[in-house]
């Protein structure tokens, strides 16, 4: 603190580095003690921008943390002092200490709206997002302002001439998917939107500079057609029309030709599209897709295991009951023994895939007594496994710790849900120890 406050702060380079450790070396627990003291850290971002304020890097509580009312009176004046007269760059660095203050404490109702004036005077769907989830109720108006914006940022991305090069994304828009009402999207727009974003991006993959971009920008746009898809089941009250459906379609097409090796795009979207309009042509056709599907199972590619990751984990985020779909829930299952059997024959090198797959598919309550027994079994060669040793270069202990973090939350899951094989409480056991990496003591069981 006394380094970082001073004028010599600048001349180490490494700081950013180091504060952002030390944030994450406490537990959300330990945050909070810590609190009044992380808030005395200097909230301006230096020139060279590689000091940050440390607030960016703690964890929102689901209990706001409790701080004195002079210690808060003090902060909430350098705030404002800087919003109000500082120079832009200030401004911008006290407004997003505003921002995340008001998500670790409770704000005085003057401070919650100063803070509102102040965001809605900008200009930016993203600050409509903040506001948001800041207070849901007084800007629920806000949802449709995201949506709108997030189509917008997609048609500026769609440009084949020129690649979009920019910091945004479309997560926003996925963030506040559960609570839109589907009579507020226009789904042939959207969809049409988002399959133009995919051609685009089927011409920017090959260009070693934009394949990365492009890749992240397809991955969410199919997080958001899921999403889209899903909200339509969850209501229940609408069949898809004739235009709706011709656009979802074409997006799924395209979808597929952009991941040429995976089976997944196609899949996925008849079974979603046959769900929303109950069509017994649609039907037959997903039976055959998913006929397919069971008979390349086996064999799924890298991107076959990520797409499907991507639409359990959206289907929980949206409360989508998967035994909804009779076909889809079968699939569920036997995708279920895959992962299983891939965790217990595949080296740890190469088994996160697999383990974020089996992840996605407990919490949508996907469930086989035998592969539970087999994964249970498994347990503690995965703990020994994923245990650092000496000789172990950095990026090897760094993969073998976010394995065992995965590993750890799967069997909390397990746990939370009434498995308590002596194995997965040895799993809760290693969260209690002291000497363990702050990654595995801050999964809570209970």
């Amino acid at each position: 603190l006394t380094l970082c406050c001073s004028n010599v702060r600048d001349n180490f380079k490494g700081i950013n580095k180091i504060l952002e450790g030390v944030c994450h070396a406490y537990t959300q627990k330990e945050q909070g003690e810590r609190i009044e003291k992380i808030l005395q850290f200097p909230m301006l971002t230096n020139q060279r921008r590689d000091y940050r304020d440390p607030v960016n890097y703690l964890t929102r509580p689901d209990e706001k943390y409790k701080i004195s009312s002079n210690f808060y009176n003090n902060i909430m004046l350098q705030i404002r002092q800087l919003i109000c007269n500082g120079s832009p760059e200030e401004k911008e660095d006290a407004l997003q200490r505003l921002i995340i203050l008001a998500q670790l404490v409770s704000l005085e109702e003057q401070d919650e709206e100063f803070l509102y004036q102040q965001m809605e005077a900008k200009e930016g769907y993203e600050y409509r997002s903040i506001l948001y989830h800041i207070n849901k109720e007084r800007y629920v108006q806000n949802i449709t302002a995201i949506l709108d914006g997030t189509l917008q940022l997609m048609k500026s991305d769609s440009n084949e001439e020129r690649f979009a090069s920019h910091t945004q994304s479309y997560a926003d828009l996925f963030e506040v998917l559960p609570d839109l009402s589907p009579e507020t999207v226009d789904y042939a727009n959207a969809f049409s939107v988002m399959t133009d974003l995919i051609r685009t991006n089927g011409h920017w993959k090959k260009s070693e500079h934009a394949s990365l971009h492009a890749d992240e920008r397809s991955r969410q746009s199919y997080i958001i057609a899921i999403g889209l898809l899903l909200l339509k089941l969850r209501g229940q009250k609408d069949s898809l029309s004739r235009k709706e459906q011709k656009a979802i379609d074409e997006y799924f097409k395209t979808l597929q030709e952009y991941y040429p090796k995976s089976f997944v795009p196609e899949f996925i979207g008849k079974i979603l599209v046959e769900s929303a309009i109950c069509s017994l042509d649609m039907a037959n056709e997903k039976t055959n897709v998913c006929n397919e599907m069971e008979q390349r199972l086996w064999i799924c590619s890298e991107d076959d295991i990520m797409l499907l990751r991507h639409f359990y984990l959206t289907c929980y985020r949206m409360k989508y009951d998967i035994k909804n779909s009779d076909r889809l829930y079968y699939f569920s299952n036997l995708l279920y023994k895959m992962a299983v059997y891939k965790i217990i024959n595949i080296e740890i090198n190469n088994i996160m895939p697999a383990l974020q797959l089996l992840y996605s598919l407990v919490i949508n309550g996907i469930n086989a007594k035998r592969e539970n027994n087999r994964f249970f079994i498994s347990l503690p060669r995965l703990m020994k496994e994923t245990t650092i040793q000496l000789e172990d270069s950095e990026e090897k202990a760094r993969h073998k710790i976010n394995c065992r973090r995965e590993i750890c939350i799967i069997a909390r899951e397990f746990y939370k849900r009434g498995e308590h094989d002596k194995n997965v409480l040895q799993w809760k056991k290693l969260t209690e120890d002291p000497e363990e990496f702050v990654e595995i003591r801050n999964i809570d069981f209970e």
